[in-house]
């Protein structure tokens, strides 16, 4: 993991571009320098984008027999070697094409641009989403390298390892209900007594006037 700035930071968009040249699963350059070289089963990369400063994050998954210095060590030599291998202009027009029809394609489902729209908001305003696909669209090899050059470094990263064990103790018995077991939990349940219903109030004028108590104040108010 690497820190990164907010997401509605300027430099949030080569950011973007960045994780999807290094960690798209198909075609990134972990893809290429772990997967194809049978260093991992499978590679990828993606970011938080948030209203305050996140992480961007690449994964590398391996069998369980394998051993995991090879790949953390080449996983490490992709990211942070970009100043040897900089980043081409080919690389950022195909992440380019791809977040930008992304942005495109979801304009035509109501409830995926809702979902969008609701996390833009939660940053601070909706209109955010229409700024960042501004900004991707602006994007260029230099400021792509120069967010690689700023962020991609190592004391700017986290690295953590998961380990499965041979025989983990777990709390088995944790389980999850099917719609027929939760049936049979309420299948006899009987309520408490009714409560009071609450008053359906008309809220008209008219009725507000009916409803109310006028006084006059010695003072004549």
């Amino acid at each position: 993991m690497y820190k990164i700035p907010a997401g509605f930071d300027s430099a949030f968009p080569s950011v973007t571009v960045l994780t999807n040249i290094l960690g798209d699963p198909t075609s990134g350059r972990l893809q290429k320098s772990l997967v194809k070289n049978k260093l991992a089963a499978f590679a990828y990369g993606f970011n938080f984008q948030w209203g305050e400063p996140s992480v961007m994050t690449f994964l590398a998954q391996l069998g369980g027999e394998e051993d995991i210095e090879p790949t953390k060590k080449k996983l490490i030599e992709t990211l942070e070697n970009v100043f040897e291998t900089p980043i081409t202009a080919a690389e950022v027009s195909r992440a380019k094409s791809k977040l930008l029809k992304q942005y495109k394609l979801s304009f035509n489902s109501s409830q995926t641009i809702a979902l969008e729209l609701s996390e833009w908001i939660g940053m601070g305003d909706w209109r955010l989403m229409f700024l960042d696909r501004d900004g991707l669209e602006k994007v260029s090899l230099e400021s792509v390298q120069a967010a690689a050059d700023e962020y991609l470094v190592n004391d700017n990263r986290t690295l953590g390892l998961f380990i499965p064990e041979e025989n983990p103790n777990r709390a088995d018995s944790i389980v999850r209900l099917k719609q027929e077991d939760v049936a049979l939990l309420v299948e006899n349940y009987k309520g408490r007594e009714n409560i009071d219903k609450g008053e359906s109030f008309d809220p008209s004028h008219e009725n507000i006037d009916q409803r109310s108590e006028l006084t006059k104040l010695e003072s004549g108010g």
